[in-house]
């Protein structure tokens, strides 16, 4: 298959239609259609079942397309440096950054954009183990992860620790509580978020769980609906405004890492490296 039978398919995938996608491209239904049909004959594979006009996805496209995500954002960034070559005014950045911290990233960027403001900034939200892919596959470059596996292919530009905080609605009876305890929940329903490394295995074990999530924010929107309480990391709840919501520390808490990663093989732009010192300031404000 080539680059554009490729985008072809990723449109199709994306929009879900033919007419979807040729409006994607801006370019006609059967050239979308010609063009699916060349990327079948090419990858030998059927990559779509015609079922009463309407295209489905087989196993085989479902996979192929999580591998063409990562392919894309390679694609993605040649086009951004294209863009900062032609136009040396401007800058380029990418970032992936796990679910829990992004609240933390809008307002650094904001400042790189007060200080550049032809920045073309590009900022993804994915689990730690496939953001540590794409940092690797150089898709991204820069990654900001809640305790990422390892990977010999990266290396840590910073590093920093935070701890695990209770959540829980404002006048809860636990919000009197200076710190929450092991023995505190009990009689609780309790969220937690995933348990992505050893650290968190072990601080949860032995409580009772009764639901457990991805991430800290998506662990507190079910803390406001009145599910239960929430023990999540603090990078979830710093700088967090919502009067809705009261945020006690854990104890006893184990040192959650945070990382912020790069390719081993390419340094850092002078934009890239910016936004390091300008989120390093961030941290170091909001969780001292």
């Amino acid at each position: 298959m080539n680059l554009r039978q490729i985008e072809a398919f990723r449109a199709v995938m994306t929009a879900g239609t033919v007419r979807g996608a040729a409006e994607l491209l801006r370019i006609s239904e059967p050239a979308v259609s010609k063009l699916l049909a060349l990327a079948e004959r090419r990858a030998g594979i059927r990559l779509f079942d015609r079922v009463k006009g309407r295209l489905v996805p087989t196993p085989e496209a479902r996979a192929l397309h999580q591998e063409v995500g990562f392919l894309w954002q390679r694609v993605e960034r040649v086009r951004d440096t294209l863009q900062s070559l032609a136009n040396p005014t401007s800058s380029s950045l990418s970032l992936s950054v796990s679910p829990s911290l992004v609240r933390l990233v809008p307002p650094v960027v904001n400042q790189l954009y007060a200080q550049i403001p032809a920045l073309n900034c590009r900022v993804t939200v994915t689990a730690p183990s496939e953001l540590v892919a794409e940092v690797a596959e150089g898709g991204t470059d820069i990654g900001i992860a809640l305790a990422p596996p390892a990977h010999p292919g990266l290396i840590e530009v910073a590093r920093y620790q935070c701890g695990l905080v209770c959540v829980m609605p404002a006048g809860h009876k636990l919000a009197r509580r200076r710190v929450v305890r092991k023995a505190d929940l009990d009689g609780h329903r309790l969220i937690t978020i995933e348990r992505t490394s050893g650290v968190l295995e072990q601080a949860f074990a032995g409580l009772a769980v009764s639901m457990e999530l991805r991430s800290g924010p998506i662990a507190c929107w079910f803390v406001q609906a009145g599910v239960g309480v929430a023990l999540v990391d603090a990078a979830t709840m710093a700088g967090e405004s919502d009067a809705s919501l009261v945020a006690r520390p854990f104890q006893p808490s184990p040192a959650i890492e945070v990382l912020v990663l790069r390719h081993a093989a390419r340094p850092l732009s002078r934009t890239a490296e910016r936004f390091c010192r300008l989120f390093d300031a961030m941290w170091k404000k909001r969780l001292p």
